[in-house]
């Protein structure tokens, strides 16, 4: 039962693998639309006389175009903000009372400072 049960695993994680591959070619389910303020990157060209660079520009292609990349985004953003009760963005974020979000930029140094400054009165 065991040696049927470690198949099962290995199996199910192909599966949920081989959805993804398949799901970009085909586009069974189509992606959430979501913006970032920048082009999604091209696919490289691959030249054989300069190799070192294509890894890190296939890398950064593929990090932009991934199948259901928006769904990823917007559940792991749900996880941060009620399962672990962080901000999604803790360098711009902060969550408030009543679960307000606050977009903070500079303002997030002055902050911390004051309250070491009154953390330590």
């Amino acid at each position: 039962m065991k040696y049927f049960k470690n198949h099962i695993v290995v199996y199910v994680f192909f599966l949920i693998i081989g959805f993804f591959y398949i799901n970009q070619k085909f586009t069974i389910i189509h992606d959430m639309d979501y913006s970032e303020n920048k082009e999604k990157d091209k696919r490289p060209e691959m030249n054989i006389n300069r190799l070192d660079y294509y890894p890190n520009q296939f890398e950064s292609y593929f990090r932009d175009n991934f199948s259901l990349r928006g769904y990823f985004i917007k559940y792991m953003g749900w996880i941060y903000r009620h399962i672990w009760e962080k901000s999604p963005k803790p360098d711009g974020v902060i969550i408030g009372q009543n679960n307000w979000l606050y977009n903070v930029d500079k303002e997030l140094d002055c902050l911390m400072v004051s309250e070491i400054l009154m953390t330590n009165s």
